[in-house]
């Protein structure tokens, strides 16, 4: 630009030497760009604050002449001659440089845009979020130099506060330790309103709109520094992600010489939307990483211990190391045979097996439970289901909250130990069929040393009373409510009955048990059957029915009372009823058992339906017939307990002769009538 200035020289007719300095904030030290290039001693080396836009000062036999542009730009003149400029000529003189000033503000902004750009790439460059937010401040102020401290305010949900993640500057060491709150101060406003404020000694009336520094916050600041007083200028400006305000950038001026402007509020604009960006992206990769990092122990995991079952370590062992992977204490239910693992330990809260059932059937769709807590554990209950069939549950002791491992490792302990349960009752399903098949043979065989060798192979004693009991399960919702059931009821069978069982097998929804017993302990094991019975009585879900044969003293009997026991069974189906009954209970009926119902239907039809015809009604003959049968034949007191004369009764008795076409007085006729009165009442279901 020499011959522009050359220019100059000429309209303002000097023909001295010149040189021209420029000084802006970024480089505030002037620079000469033109001119002598010579060593000029400058009446002020840096940029300097003055109320006048254009002064001269004349030192020794040089006189210069400074020009303040936009932006805090200075461009000084220096003439090496004395020489009077009016005002208007001043002023031309300032446009004239002008040029000088705007090519130096254009490389400035391209400084800038470059600082931009490379401070938004190496805020970019991690994807570490704590490392990003570091990154903001420095390179923020990397991009704007005039600022002595700056802060990063993040929206903690927790606490509910705006708290400091990042600082830069040593000025107020206690600045980090500050949480405003969502109405509080500059940051407060900022994150609320979403947005940016800028308070510079031209625009400082915004103290009125923002709300005051708490106490608390205060007493962080250093008290040798009054904010609203040394401060100043600051601005803040919102941080966007995902169109949300999280955060807040504070910069703010207190010992540099010249205050934050707009420009460097639209700096950190475009700054501030590209580092919303990047903590969006290092979330991404936060949340990939840490999925993957999952998956990976749960990997290992499932991993871990699917060895342990695949090398056949038992339930011990897997629950062990589920109490080592997760450093707390870990039980493991069985809940079809209602044992513990360990089996030292017991069941939390003073539960038992059925209330710990009943809580986990009371709300099936719960993927885990939580326990009242004993002292300061919590006992967290994570069951365990087959097709809405609870097999056991994992029950995990912690004074801690349940973190995200602890939760995959019940997870994959549950699988791993379903598969436990369900090869348990697959090794005892195929145990029982055994068991079967050999009672089998021993019950059908008509040779007394295929009983012997059968009994031998069970077990059972040779010279004992024995007799065989039946136990069968009905009304169940589905085949696999039935298979849990019949688990759990063999379980108790072998805990309550322990000492008197020689065999027990279980086979669909029958389970058949072979009892020793003796005069002595017979009356005992009664009761504790009448138990069983009992309580299960209660179970809404199922029905269970007992039958009992009798008791003989060698085992080539077993035949005999395992018949017995399957009569017991026939009798209680056969009217509907279930409880537990004996076969010496029977009495007559046992006649009947196994007679068609169809075919006691339809005789129970030929005696008494013609007893039902609208005149026979009238005169209450069935009634009358069944009264009868029950006094044994005593007129009187039939006659008595129909409240009828006893004329009336007589007058009865012939029509009823006269309709059945019976007698009375004749033994085949009575033992029929008796006989449909004892059938009715036995088989009232029919």
């Amino acid at each position: 630009m020499t011959q522009y200035f050359n220019e100059l020289a000429n309209r303002f007719k000097w023909e001295s030497n010149y040189q021209i300095w420029i000084a802006s904030i970024e480089h505030p030290v002037f620079e000469l760009i033109e001119g002598v290039m010579e060593r000029t001693i400058l009446p002020f080396q840096h940029l300097t604050s003055h109320n006048e836009e254009i002064f001269q000062i004349i030192q020794n036999d040089n006189m210069f002449i400074v020009f303040t542009y936009p932006g805090n730009y200075q461009i000084m003149l220096n003439l090496y001659e004395h020489k009077t400029f009016t005002e208007g000529e001043l002023v031309v003189l300032f446009h004239y440089l002008y040029p000088y000033y705007t090519n130096a503000a254009i490389k400035r902004e391209r400084y800038k845009l470059g600082k931009v750009i490379e401070s938004t790439r190496r805020a970019s460059a991690t994807l570490i979020t704590e490392e990003i937010y570091n990154n903001i401040l420095s390179y923020a102020m990397d991009v704007i130099p005039n600022c002595d401290i700056g802060t990063l305010w993040w929206f903690d949900e927790e606490k509910h506060k705006l708290t400091c993640k990042a600082s830069v500057g040593n000025i107020l060491k206690g600045i980090n330790k500050m949480e405003f709150d969502l109405d509080e101060g500059p940051v407060g406003y900022t994150y609320t309103m979403n947005i940016p404020l800028l308070s510079n000694p031209n625009n400082n009336s915004i103290w009125e709109t923002i709300g005051n520094i708490s106490s608390e916050n205060s007493k962080y600041w250093d008290p040798s520094y009054e904010f609203t007083k040394h401060v100043k200028s600051f601005l803040t400006y919102p941080i966007m992600v995902d169109n949300q305000v999280e955060g807040v950038i504070f910069l703010c001026q207190i010992i540099k010489p010249y205050p934050l402007s707009d420009e460097d509020l639209h700096l950190l604009q475009g700054f501030s939307s590209q580092v919303g960006i990047s903590i969006r992206n290092a979330r991404q990769y936060s949340h990939i990483k840490n999925l993957n990092d999952v998956l990976i122990k749960r990997d290992d995991i499932h991993a871990t211990l699917t060895k342990l079952s695949i090398q056949n370590k038992g339930v011990i062992k897997i629950v062990e190391e589920m109490s080592r992977m997760m450093g707390k204490n870990v039980l493991f239910v069985d809940l079809l045979e209602n044992e513990i693992t360990p089996i030292t330990a017991k069941l939390p809260v003073q539960l038992s097996y059925k209330d710990l059932n009943g809580i986990l059937q009371s709300a099936i769709e719960q993927p885990f439970y939580e326990l009242k807590r004993s002292g300061y554990v919590t006992h967290i209950i994570y069951p365990i289901r087959s097709m809405q069939i609870t097999l056991g549950c994992i029950i995990v002791e912690s004074a801690t909250q349940i973190e995200q491992m602890d939760t995959i490792v019940m997870e994959q302990g549950h699988s791993v130990l379903a598969l436990e349960l369900v090869r348990k009752q697959n090794d005892t399903a195929f145990y029982y069929k055994k068991r079967r098949e050999l009672f089998s043979e021993l019950v059908n065989s008509k040779d007394q040393s295929i009983v012997l060798q059968k009994a031998q192979e069970l077990n059972i004693s040779l010279h004992e009373p024995c007799n065989v009991t039946l136990f069968k399960l009905s009304h169940y919702k589905s085949p696999y409510h039935l298979e849990a059931f019949i688990h759990r009821l063999t379980a108790q069978l072998k805990r309550d009955l322990f000492s008197y069982i020689q065999l027990l097998y279980a086979y669909h929804d029958e389970v058949t048990v072979v009892i020793s017993v003796n005069s002595a302990t017979d009356k005992q094991f009664r009761k504790k059957l009448q138990s069983i019975c009992n309580e299960w009585s209660k179970e809404k879900s199922v029905t269970l029915s007992c039958g009992l044969g009798q008791t003989y003293q060698d085992v080539y009997f077993l035949p005999k009372t395992f018949d017995e026991a399957k009569t017991a069974l026939a009798y209680l189906n056969s009217r509907g009823q279930h409880g537990l009954i004996d076969y010496s209970q029977i009495g007559v009926n046992r006649l009947f058992i196994k007679q068609d119902q169809q075919e006691i239907k339809h005789f129970l039809a030929e005696v008494f339906e013609p007893l039902r015809t609208k005149q026979s009604k009238n005169n209450s003959l069935e009634e009358t017939l069944i009264v009868y049968i029950e006094t044994n034949r005593s007129a009187v007191k039939a006659a008595e307990m129909l409240h009828v004369h006893i004329n009336t009764l007589y007058q009865r008795l012939r029509k009823i002769e006269e309709v059945l076409a019976i007698s009375f007085q004749q033994p085949g006729d009575l033992l029929k009538l008796q006989l449909a009165c004892y059938l009715k009442q036995s088989y009232s279901h029919l």
